[in-house]
């Protein structure tokens, strides 16, 4: 696996303009990952330590096609969510 860097010490070129498009990305990614924790109180807080990867990945993905699909039925505003929501999603899904 590699993680795409911005390059260091370049102001014109084909590595600015890598730097500018990847950083375009990065600020998408952010403002996405922000809707999600703003409509999913679990995502407040760091997640279980002991939680594998294939579970937390899971959990995103749910999460994001719960978020897409209240968009799609135009839910109207974001509800917060209770502290006794997270305590199901921990015990039940993530089992912890």
């Amino acid at each position: 696996t590699y993680m795409c860097t911005p390059y260091s010490n370049v102001s014109t070129g084909a590595k600015d303009d890598y730097n500018f498009f990847q950083s375009q990305l990065r600020i998408r990614v952010e403002c996405a990952f922000g809707m999600l924790v703003q409509r999913w109180a679990i995502l407040q807080s760091a997640l279980p330590v002991g939680i594998v990867i294939h579970k937390a990945v899971g959990l995103m993905v749910a999460l994001a096609k719960l978020h897409n699909f209240c968009i799609d039925q135009a839910d109207g505003p974001i509800l917060q969510s209770t502290s006794i929501d997270t305590s199901n999603i921990l015990t039940n899904v993530l089992g912890h």
